[in-house]
C-alpha cells in the first residue's frame, strides 16, 4: 500500500510536495476500509486532488508515474537516455540547473520501505532504500553519485552490482537486472501493484479490457457492472476479424521489413506476428436488449463515450480490488456520470469491496463527489498555482472544517483555495462585433 509519495523540481512542482495516505486520528470513520499500518497509524482507500485547469493536479499524478515508469524501464535492462527523462521546473533560472527528487515510501509483504532517488540531466545524485522489518529503520543503501554503502542485512551481490552501474542507471534496477533477489522482491511492488489509468492511454486500457474478458470469471464480473450502470447493455463478446488477403499481403510486408531491421537472433517469425496482430483484430461488441427476448449487438464505435470508459475501467478496478493494488485515475469523471463515478470510488470506501487493502488516487473536477460523506476531509487534497506558476499540494484537513460543513459549497464558495479566480469574462466579447 502507499503510505506517502513526494516529489520536487519535476514540471510544475518547484519545492518538495507530498502527498498522504495516512489517516488523521482526528477524524474518525468506522465504516471506511481504512487498513492499519501499526497501532499508530492507518492508511486511507482513497484520495482526491482537486484544483483549477492548469494547477498541477495532473502532474502530481504524474511524478509518481514519471519515478515508476524509470524504474520499469531500467529494470528491463534499457539503460538509454530517455529512460529518466529530466523535466524540471523551468519558469526560473535557478531550478533548471538543479536536482529532481522522488520518494516514496509504500508497504509491501509486511514491510515498510523508503526508496528514493535524485538526479540531474542524466546523472543520479543520490539513491537510497531503507526497509523497516520490524518498526525499526535499516538503511539497506545509499548512493552518492558513484559511492555507495551497504547494510549488513542486504545481502547478496552488492558492491559488484555497483561496480557496474552505469551513472545514469538507477542501482535498485541495476539490481534487478541482474538478479539481485532480495532487492527483485522491493522492486515487484512497482510492477504488480500499481497501474495508471489517464485519457491518453484508453488504447492500452482497451486492449487488457479485451484480454480480461477472455477469463470467464473476470468477463462475468465485468458484465455485471455493466448491467448494474442501467447503460442498456444485458452482455458482450471479443469478436475476432480475420484480414483479407490484401490486409494479409500488407502485413507481411511489414514482417520482411522488421527482419531486413533485426539481426540473426532476433528475426520476427510470421506465426509472433499472427499472434500480435490477432490480440489487435479483436474487438469488443456489446449486447442490448431489442424488442421481444432478443439481444442485438453494436460495435464498440457506435457506443457512447461514457459506456467506453467504463468498460476500460472495469478491468483496472477489479484488478486493484483483488491484488490490494494502487490505482491512479487521472480525471475519474471523464465522460461519465457523477453517479456512475461515485459508486466506483466506493467500491474502494467500502469494507465489504474492499477486504484486501486495495487504494485510488484521481484528481477530478467534480463537486458533487464532495457531498454526502463519500470521503473524508483527510481523502481530499487540492493543487493551486503559486505566483510563479509552481504548484502548492494540501489537504483540505489544513483547513479544520466541520463534520457537518458543507464541503461542496465551501469549495466552489474559494473558502479552501484551488479554483480559478477569473475576471469579467464578459469584457473578453462585449464589442466584438462592432464596427
Amino acid at each position: 500500500m502507499l503510505i506517502r509519495f513526494r516529489a520536487k523540481n519535476f514540471k510544475s512542482l518547484l519545492d518538495e510536495q507530498e502527498l498522504s495516505f495516512v489517516a488523521s486520528n482526528a477524524i474518525e470513520d468506522n465504516e471506511i476500509a481504512i487498513s492499519l499500518l501499526t497501532e499508530d497509524v492507518k492508511l486511507l482507500p482513497a484520495a482526491a486532488l482537486y484544483g483549477a485547469n492548469a494547477s498541477g493536479k495532473t502532474n502530481v499524478l504524474g511524478a509518481l508515474e514519471h519515478m515508476v515508469l524509470a524504474l520499469r524501464v531500467q529494470a528491463s535492462g534499457n539503460f538509454g537516455r530517455g529512460s529518466l527523462s529530466y523535466l524540471p521546473f523551468l519558469l526560473d533560472n535557478k531550478s533548471s540547473k538543479e536536482s529532481s527528487e522522488f520518494e516514496i515510501e509504500f508497504t509491501h509483504d509486511g514491510v515498510r520501505y523508503r526508496y528514493g532517488f535524485s538526479y540531474k540531466d542524466s546523472t543520479i545524485e543520490e539513491e537510497w532504500l531503507y526497509a523497516y522489518p520490524k518498526g525499526q529503520p535499516q538503511g539497506w543503501f545509499h548512493r552518492s553519485k558513484n559511492t555507495y554503502k551497504f547494510s549488513r542485512m542486504l545481502k547478496g551481490r552488492n558492491q559488484t552490482i555497483a561496480d557496474i552501474t552505469n551513472p545514469s542507471v538507477l542501482f535498485l534496477a541495476s539490481a534487478v537486472v541482474h538478479n539481485h533477489k532480495q532487492l527483485t522482491d522491493v522492486f515487484e511492488w512497482f510492477v504488480n501493484y500499481i497501474q495508471f489509468s489517464k485519457p491518453t492511454n484508453f488504447g492500452e486500457r482497451m486492449f487488457l479490457s479485451m484480454r480480461a474478458a477472455q477469463d470467464d470469471d473476470l468477463r462475468d464480473s465485468i458484465k455485471q457492472i455493466l448491467a448494474l450502470a442501467d447503460l442498456g447493455i444485458s452482455d458482450f463478446h471479443v469478436v475476432d476479424n480475420t484480414p483479407d488477403d490484401e490486409k494479409r499481403a500488407f502485413q507481411d510486408k511489414i514482417v520482411a521489413a522488421f527482419t531486413d531491421i533485426f539481426s540473426e537472433d532476433e528475426k520476427w517469425e510470421t506465426s509472433e506476428f499472427d499472434e500480435l496482430m490477432a490480440e489487435v483484430r479483436r474487438e469488443v461488441q456489446f449486447g442490448h436488449k431489442a424488442k421481444g427476448a432478443s439481444v442485438v449487438y453494436l460495435d464498440f464505435d457506435r457506443e457512447s463515450r461514457g459506456t467506453k470508459t467504463l468498460f476500460t475501467y472495469i478491468t483496472p478496478i477489479l484488478w486493484a480490488l483483488d491484488v490490494g493494488g494502487l490505482l491512479v485515475i487521472d480525471e475519474i469523471e471523464n465522460s461519465l456520470h457523477p453517479v456512475i463515478a461515485r459508486q466506483l470510488i466506493q467500491l474502494f470506501q467500502t469494507k465489504e469491496t474492499n477486504p484486501n487493502g486495495a487504494q485510488l488516487l484521481f484528481t477530478t473536477h467534480s463537486t458533487g463527489l464532495l457531498r454526502d460523506n463519500l470521503m473524508r476531509r483527510d481523502q481530499i487534497w487540492f493543487t493551486e498555482k503559486g505566483n510563479s506558476g509552481e504548484t502548492h499540494l494540501y489537504p483540505l484537513s489544513d483547513y479544520g472544517p466541520r463534520k457537518s460543513e458543507n464541503l461542496e459549497r465551501g469549495y466552489l464558495q474559494g473558502r479552501y483555495g484551488a479554483i480559478p479566480f477569473l475576471g469579467n469574462i464578459d469584457d473578453a466579447f462585449i464589442g466584438r462585433h462592432d464596427d
